[in-house]
């Protein structure tokens, strides 16, 4: 059975591996291009609650919960994709990602 950060791995290979020719020798553009990525997909979900709630006018209500819940996984997923690129290690990837839920939880208080 695969992990999820064995999935993630597989993710950003393939994401790596449909760069285009331009970034693909360039560290920094593929750098700047995974993390605007994120922006982008968040940008999204944002879309996509505005459409739920109704909150544009000219559109109304054109969007659903299952919508939103699905641009929010591809805001998580080109999270994980975007730290696997720049640790290129999986369980490298699991670690940051278990520091920074600890840290949150410790920073809250709750547990």
């Amino acid at each position: 059975m695969n992990t999820i950060y064995e999935d993630v791995e597989l993710i950003n290979d393939w994401v790596n591996a449909g760069m285009p020719a331009a970034y693909r020798d360039q560290p920094l553009a593929l750098a700047w291009a995974r993390v605007a990525k994120c922006g982008e997909e968040a940008g999204e979900a944002i879309e996509a609650l505005t459409g739920m709630s109704g909150a544009n006018i000219r559109k109304g209500v054109c969007s659903t919960l299952d919508d939103v819940l699905a641009e929010l996984a591809d805001v998580v997923v080109t999270g994980l994709a975007a730290i696997q690129h720049f640790t290129g290690d999986r369980g490298v990837t699991q670690v940051v990602v278990e520091k920074k839920i600890a840290a949150i939880i410790a920073r809250a208080g709750i547990r």
